[in-house]
């Protein structure tokens, strides 16, 4: 399964920004990766007003993400064309690894942020330029990392990874 259409760094493009649309794929296609045989939990309506703005070979990406609760758009729209921004990025994927985080601070994302660097995802460094569009390399950096600290997570004090080399690096 691959998270993306595109094999080589050059048509990955890895410094242009993720819009909502192709996020949408990366995302559905990363948690089935990582959670295969996961049952969706559909919300009310992932019917979208401004579906017919996208993709056409993403706006089943679009449904899925949105049926699978990681990305559900706002007020009947989803904004398919939309840079994904770094918080929401970060904050997808902590909740995918059931991880929410309190919503109700001011930036909303501040929680994200600290959980993300206690994770080791990010660092603090981070912090000043982090409420900024999210570019294809930082996405695809993030979605390892994550997949790495989950598998030294699951696997701590028993032997089922063998062999394997495991790296943030």
């Amino acid at each position: 399964t691959q998270i993306t259409r595109y094999n080589t760094q050059e048509t990955y493009n890895p410094f242009s920004l993720v819009t909502r649309e192709q996020a949408a794929k990366m995302l559905v296609q990363y948690r089935n990766i990582m959670f295969p045989g996961k049952v969706a939990v559909t919300p009310a309506s992932c019917t979208f007003k401004d579906m017919a703005e996208a993709d056409p070979s993403l706006t089943g990406w679009i449904t899925q993400s949105c049926q699978l609760n990681i990305l559900k758009g706002g007020d009947g729209y989803f904004n398919p064309a939309k840079p994904l921004s770094k918080p929401e990025a970060i904050a997808v994927l902590l909740r995918m690894f059931h991880q929410p985080q309190d919503e109700s601070t001011i930036p909303r994302w501040t929680n994200y942020f600290v959980k993300a660097n206690a994770l080791g995802l990010i660092n603090e460094n981070n912090l000043t330029n982090f409420d900024k569009p999210i570019t294809r390399y930082e996405m695809a950096n993030l979605m390892y990392r994550l997949k790495v600290k989950n598998t030294l997570l699951n696997n701590l004090n028993h032997d089922s990874v063998q062999n394997k080399l495991i790296t943030m690096i």
